[in-house]
């Protein structure tokens, strides 16, 4: 892929992340991200990318809406007075519903652009992992050891009480 390939992507991808892209725009940049030769660093946002292409409205969603509010509208005005609050009821439901959608559209996108995952290879993930493992050693190591010296103190201050009770014993025995 060539350099300024790489340079648009990242700033479409600084746009599309901001949501100050056209619809043009994210085209373009999901037939970028869909190239073969697209490098291992940018496989991230390529999935991110085409999860949330897949959230969004079909292209053909506001005519259908349109279509389906505007022969609503006809069926309400060749209908009487009763049957025409009926409509219009349905039509602020279906309002209603494409705005509930919207907001967890929006919701959706902004929470997953705000929660990033952590982008690791396998190598650094093992060495992290290593790095984890070895730090739960050290303080295991640390415990064990803090164990044995007060297992030695109190064996020594058992042995020392013993021999003052024997003393004591021996004491009261002369006396």
């Amino acid at each position: 892929m060539k350099p300024e390939d790489i340079r648009r992507i990242h700033s479409l991808l600084d746009r599309y992340y901001g949501g100050e892209t056209s619809a043009d725009e994210n085209r373009e940049l999901l037939s970028l991200l869909d190239r073969d030769d697209l490098p291992a660093e940018l496989h991230a946002d390529r999935e991110m990318a085409r999860h949330l292409a897949s959230l969004l409205p079909p292209d053909d969603f506001e005519k259908r809406l349109s279509e389906k509010i505007d022969s609503m509208a006809a069926l309400s005005e060749e209908q009487p007075a009763a049957h025409r609050q009926s409509w219009t009821k349905a039509w602020w439901s279906v309002a209603a519903s494409v705005a509930v959608l919207v907001c967890i559209g929006i919701g959706l996108i902004t929470r997953s652009t705000k929660q990033q995952p952590m982008e690791m290879t396998p190598e650094e993930a093992y060495a992290q992992t290593e790095m984890a493992l070895q730090t739960f050693a050290d303080v295991l190591n640390k415990g064990y050891a803090q164990l044995e010296e007060a297992d030695e103190a109190t064996a020594s201050a058992t042995s020392k009480a013993f021999k003052s009770l024997e003393n004591i014993g021996l004491y009261i025995e002369s006396n």
